[in-house]
């Protein structure tokens, strides 16, 4: 375990590059930072924060652990959707543990009944008109000194003021792009924003970040929402947060109970496990698991593989792009080569060491990739055009891919 005093006045690289690694625990006089550091975006008002939005929802504050999706205009069913996909997939999550984490669901509210259950609430989701909510817990935004760090080493020198100003930013969490690079003769324009920043291959390079520590934790979890939860992850989305609270279990107390001989200790950040060694260490940050409402359930047969498959190219370029046989050094070809044996092992370990769907899964993958690289190499260059900001802008979403 490697235990981390981050220091604020370290560079902004160096910061990143400690902060943002899964290996990094930090030490009790670190450990604070998340807190420390954060903006409050929920504060002593009336009115909940916008901290985001999604394909069918709006998504507010309603604490510093807990958010509410508000259902857009005719997009109940696909909140709906998101409600039992993220129930399933939870708790799939919790049977099969990962070191990817699920934000725990709380419920969901039928229009009919949003009105009683804002009474009840501190703080006033603004609305036109009542509409189907989803509630959940919230995914820990980045600390104030990693968002610094960001705008300093990513944001254009003329946005910056503006970036560290503008209280969206406060709502950050990084994506985890391991399957794209930004071009390299990239002309940037529009905003800077450090809501969902992307996380590209080429800028954990720059920052010196290993790039292969993120390939595990989105295999294993890929995995497990195929093959237990039986949900194609369709839309869904892998981002870098802060650490959950830690609460001790009941197992967890007995075991310490019983070592220590009924003395009194102290149980913050002691999470489930009795580490004597851990003390009140943590993790700067966790990778999560969100945004289900796409999502469609699968069987373990043939069908399946293919919804999965169709659902793991249709996605944003989170996961790793299989490479041709023998890329044995670059960053891809590591990356590719780790996420396909820990999904493999993840999968056999959920349905038995006979099952062949994982790697039906697997298979389907390495022919479409090599499809398209026979295709990419037929169509030669890319034109300018398709490079830049925008260029999958027919992806249901309407997400624009930024150049920052």
């Amino acid at each position: 375990m490697n235990t981390t005093t981050i220091n604020p006045s370290s560079p902004s690289t160096e910061l990143l590059k400690q902060y943002l690694s899964l290996t990094t625990h930090l030490s009790p006089s670190s450990a604070t930072l998340p807190h420390e550091y954060q903006t409050d975006d929920t504060p002593n008002t009336a009115d909940a924060a916008e901290i985001g939005e999604g394909y069918c929802a709006t998504i507010y504050a309603l604490s510093p652990s807990s958010i509410a999706k508000v259902a857009k205009p005719n997009k109940q069913n696909e909140l709906w959707n998101d409600f039992g996909a993220h129930l399933s997939i939870y708790e799939a999550i919790s049977a099969v543990p990962t070191t990817t984490l699920v934000p725990k669901p709380a419920h969901y509210l039928h229009a009919q009944d949003v009105t009683t259950w804002r009474t009840a609430q501190a703080k006033k989701i603004p609305s036109r008109e009542p509409n189907d909510v989803l509630c959940a817990e919230r995914i820990p935004p980045l600390p104030r000194i990693i968002r610094r760090s960001l705008v300093d080493v990513f944001c254009p020198k003329e946005q910056m003021a503006e970036a560290l100003e503008n209280k969206k930013n406060d709502a950050c969490l990084v994506r985890l792009y391991l399957g794209r690079r930004r071009p390299s003769s990239l002309h940037t324009r529009g905003t800077f924003s450090l809501r969902n920043f992307e996380l590209t291959l080429d800028k954990m390079e720059l920052l010196g970040l290993d790039a292969m520590q993120f390939g595990a934790p989105i295999a294993e979890a890929l995995a497990v929402v195929h093959w237990k939860a039986g949900s194609d992850g369709r839309d869904v989305e892998f981002v870098l947060g802060g650490p959950p609270e830690r609460r001790i279990s009941a197992e967890g107390f007995r075991v310490l109970d019983s070592n220590v001989h009924t003395q009194r200790v102290t149980t913050w950040r002691k999470a489930g496990t009795v580490d004597g060694g851990a003390g009140l260490q943590q993790r700067s940050v966790c990778v999560w698991l969100l945004d289900f409402n796409q999502c469609s359930r699968i069987a373990a047969d043939a069908q399946g593989v293919q919804m999965a498959a169709d659902a793991y190219w249709d996605n944003d370029p989170y996961y790793p792009r299989p490479t041709k046989d023998g890329d044995n050094d670059s960053t891809e070809g590591k990356i590719w080569r780790e996420f396909k044996r820990v999904y493999l092992a993840k999968g056999r370990a959920i349905l038995g060491e006979g099952a062949t769907r994982p790697v039906d899964f697997i298979d389907s993958l390495e022919a479409r990739g090599q499809e398209r690289q026979q295709g990419l190499v037929m169509a030669g260059p890319p034109k300018a055009a398709s490079t830049g900001p925008g260029s999958n802008s027919k992806k249901k979403k309407g997400r624009e891919y930024v150049g920052f």
